[in-house]
């Protein structure tokens, strides 16, 4: 017969509420301090959690008796989170913001791409000794740099997108437009987006060309650049070749001696069939004189 599952699970039911005759043992917990979890930033990813977060930990602040050590920490974690908290509604304001002008900044974008590889092209097949071209040059490759950075970096608090190439502005849109790059300007020069590596990536040009131009701007002295060939000038190179150079020779003396010792091999077994020769000639001679005297 087939066993009655009801029976089965009435019988279950009733041993998990049998009488707990330890009830005070029912939910035990390990004495101690509870452990406090350090404060992760990675984990809290949205505003939302972050705002709670920073509530939390700025009620702690409000208990009285708390000890100059804590106090300090709770303070660092505030600073810690408020920061975080900036940065995380600056992101958002940007993707809201790229996301509603994203149609004219993609043209202005792809327009600057295009002047840039152009501009890298001729600055690589211009004469360097002209120096008044080379200077044009760079200049309009700043420029090109200028606007790139201008779609890039554009202010986030600005509630309009002003464009780069529209012909009909006038007024306070130009002047807006034109503050504006004086800022970017003023940041590219201060050398705030050399460290930037999307930059280059995304224009496919060489990084040294983009910011020699940058460079000249910002600073009369440029730096030296080094040597291609520096590292084969290094001493610990130029002794390393030496030994090679000892060993070449060593190797061709030995070869050299080798051949000369063959010689000298050559040259006695070539002595020896002389020596054989003359003696079967003066054999021959004897007996030939013989012969005639019988």
């Amino acid at each position: 017969m087939a066993p009655n599952n009801n029976n089965q699970r009435s019988y279950h039911k009733q041993e998990n509420n049998r009488y707990n005759p330890y009830p005070k043992f029912s939910n035990f917990k390990k004495s101690g301090k509870p452990k406090t979890k350090s404060l992760d930033l990675k984990e809290l990813t949205s505003i939302s959690k972050i705002k709670s977060k920073l509530r939390d930990t700025s009620r702690l602040l409000k208990k009285p008796n708390l000890n100059s050590t804590v106090r300090t920490e709770i303070e660092r974690k505030v600073t810690n989170l408020e920061s975080l908290l900036k940065e995380r509604e600056l992101e958002e304001k940007r993707k809201s913001f790229n996301e509603k002008n994203k149609g004219i900044m993609h043209i202005e974008k792809k327009k600057c791409l295009r002047s840039l590889k152009q501009l890298t092209k001729q600055l690589e097949e211009v004469d360097q000794d002209n120096e008044e071209e080379l200077e044009k040059l760079e200049q309009t490759l700043f420029d090109a740099n200028l606007n790139l950075n201008y779609i890039k970096y554009y202010p986030v608090t600005e509630d309009k997108y002003y464009p780069l190439f529209g012909s009909n502005q006038k007024g306070k849109a130009l002047e807006m437009k034109e503050s504006i790059r004086d800022q970017i300007k003023a940041r590219m020069l201060s050398g705030e987006f050399e460290d930037d590596e999307n930059s280059d990536a995304e224009e496919g040009q060489s990084k040294p060309k983009a910011h020699k131009a940058i460079s000249k701007l910002a600073k009369a002295d440029t730096e030296e650049k080094p040597k291609k060939n520096a590292i084969l000038n290094d001493d610990f190179f130029a002794v390393g070749a030496s030994n090679g150079n000892d060993n070449e020779v060593e190797e061709s003396t030995n070869t050299i001696e080798q051949d000369n010792g063959d010689n000298d091999d050559d040259d006695e077994e070539s002595s020896e069939s002389d020596d054989r020769e003359s003696e079967s000639d003066e054999e021959s001679s004897n007996s030939s004189e013989s012969e005639n005297s019988e």
